[in-house]
């Protein structure tokens, strides 16, 4: 999908997210030459759902993934903005998740046992549930 946005962008494009939708711009000089863009294009539109998730990536800054020791819980871990994709070596937690485990004023051993549980299950904490 990369190589598809890259290629378009070379030639002149602007490919860019609008709400849930991907828009496309002309911007380059003169016209775009049909025979390279129209299959570009039609690219974009087959794979919506594989282009959206790319741009958003790409729309959420690396620096503001943060990597941090946990003393408490004896692990790196690291912390991303909602909607992160990426992989990265060890735990991860969400900025929701870091702002609700705040709330939850958590003792130490229940803080563990929230990360081992998180760990177990591979997924995302969800809030709709009181400890």
């Amino acid at each position: 999908m990369r190589a598809t946005i890259d290629s378009l962008r070379d030639m002149g494009f602007v490919v860019e997210l609008d709400g849930d939708s991907v828009s496309w711009t002309w911007e380059g000089t003169g016209q775009p030459d049909p025979i390279t863009a129209k299959p570009l294009l039609e690219e974009l539109k087959g794979q919506k759902a594989a282009v959206l998730e790319f741009l958003r990536q790409e729309e959420i800054d690396s620096s503001d993934v943060v990597h941090i020791h946990s003393r408490l819980l004896d692990t790196d871990l690291w912390v991303v903005p909602d909607g992160w994709v990426g992989e990265l070596d060890g735990p991860v937690y969400t900025d929701s998740e870091i702002r609700h485990l705040d709330k939850l004023n958590v003792t130490p051993d229940e803080l563990r046992l929230i990360h081992a549980a998180k760990m177990a299950i591979d997924g995302e904490l969800k809030w709709d549930c009181q400890f």
